[in-house]
């Protein structure tokens, strides 16, 4: 954390900015899409799981709880994570519960804040599985007054996880151009001369 902050791009946050990026990643949180209640297959998380470790793979089960997760996924649980958008300003707050356009409930809400790359309300909540299909407009209960939001698929912002190297961009490093500040580039070219220099040195050095 210390090496973290003494970059001059690096600034500390708040718990809050921490949840708005997991929310907008449409990543999952303990004790809000997670809980001794709610499995890996509800919280759509299967892709977690390999296919040899599938029913119908070369090495099924073996991890713990592979009996009843993988009857889950043949079965599909009755209710799924899904997004949700408000095109108004007005917040959404988790255990809110969602309806549908006649009122009928379809489950609640797990996670939500305000999306501030999307500059709008946004939540996570467990629905009916058969509404939970993109586009989907349902309700949110706000307090006394129905929320209209629509389903949507997450993540709510497109990815840009760093997955890999490309070309190298400084030497001794194979990081895309893009992924490093100018001044950080720099610095990790002299650290990456600096490691050569002393390589050599170590090289030229007679033995004993």
């Amino acid at each position: 954390a210390g090496a973290l902050l003494e970059e001059e791009t690096v600034q500390p946050v708040g718990l809050g900015a921490r949840n708005s990026l997991r929310l907008e990643a449409g990543l999952c949180l303990y004790g809000h899409e997670l809980s001794t209640e709610i499995d890996p297959v509800q919280a759509g998380l299967t892709w977690s799981i390999s296919r040899a470790r599938r029913r119908d793979g070369d090495r099924p089960g073996g991890f713990p709880g592979a009996g009843i997760i993988l009857q889950r996924i043949e079965e599909k649980p009755p209710l799924r994570r899904v997004g949700l958008v408000a095109d108004g300003k007005r917040p959404m707050r988790e255990g809110q519960e969602v309806l549908d356009e006649n009122g009928v409930r379809l489950g609640s809400i797990c996670s939500a804040c305000y999306g501030a790359s999307l500059g709008k309300p946004i939540a996570m909540a467990y629905i009916d599985r058969d509404a939970g299909e993109p586009g989907t407009p349902v309700q949110v209960a706000v307090r006394d007054k129905l929320l209209p939001v629509r389903v949507v698929a997450m993540p709510f912002v497109p990815q840009r996880y760093f997955r890999g190297c490309a070309p190298p961009a400084v030497p001794g490093c194979a990081c895309p151009a893009t992924f490093h500040p100018p001044h950080l580039a720099a610095r990790q070219g002299s650290q990456a001369a600096i490691s050569g220099n002393t390589s050599r040195s170590a090289a030229s050095r007679p033995p004993g």
